[in-house]
């Protein structure tokens, strides 16, 4: 895998990773503004900036996404999504304070060698 690619692939995983951080402040808002009533939660959605920043990374790590697809075999660069799992749960315990189990920083650390495994056959 050429460097190029290698960092399309991350910048689009780190794009994806931090919207969910992004999301994930913004839902917290929703909690305490639109309850259980569907009508406010939509308006609180559709006018979070949170929630609107959160989905437009997600957007833009799509398209740097479609870019790493049209270099690279599906099957080599997928695999490469499980770096989202280990970006958020260090940024969910170091932004979030979110308590890390440790079956979690285990099924974490399964799915790095997981990725280090794929990447030496790309």
């Amino acid at each position: 895998m050429s460097l190029h690619n290698a960092l399309l692939l991350m910048v689009s995983i780190a794009l994806s990773a931090t919207a969910q951080l992004v999301l994930k402040l913004g839902a917290g808002a929703l909690r305490t503004a639109g309850g259980d009533a569907i009508g406010p939660t939509l308006v609180s959605i559709a006018s979070s900036p949170l929630l609107i920043g959160g989905l437009a990374m997600y957007g833009v790590s799509a398209l740097v996404w479609i870019k790493v697809l049209s270099q690279l075999e599906l099957s080599a660069a997928y695999p490469f999504v499980g770096l989202s799992f280990i970006f958020v749960l260090i940024a969910s315990a170091a932004f979030l304070h979110e308590h890390i189990t440790m079956e979690r920083a285990l099924g974490t650390a399964l799915i790095t060698i997981g990725c280090a495994l794929v990447a030496r056959s790309a």
